[in-house]
């Protein structure tokens, strides 16, 4: 047969629900700590891949060079004269 328990006595139980409730506090905060440490690091990560994948910006292209046009531009010597060929 086995022990019926009728009755608590109110030391024991406050007892055992506070060691109880001190170790769930404990590993919360050892988990929390954890998880501090792992954004952390993980920030710290991603940070670094983030600057290792950035290209930097392309070099300036050097300006174009100006050149005087010899004689008058005309019309007739453009390719945009089959454009305006009904207005010649």
């Amino acid at each position: 047969m086995g022990w019926v328990v009728k009755s608590w006595n109110a030391e024991a139980v406050d007892r055992i629900v506070s060691d109880t409730a001190r170790r769930e506090l404990a590993d919360g905060i050892a988990y929390l700590e954890e998880l501090e440490t792992f954004g952390v690091l993980t920030r710290r990560l991603v940070r670094a891949k983030r600057a290792e994948l950035r290209t930097p910006p392309p070099a300036p292209r050097p300006a174009p060079r100006i050149t005087a046009r010899r004689g008058r531009a005309t019309l007739h010597d453009s390719p945009l004269g089959e454009l305006f060929r009904a207005t010649l």
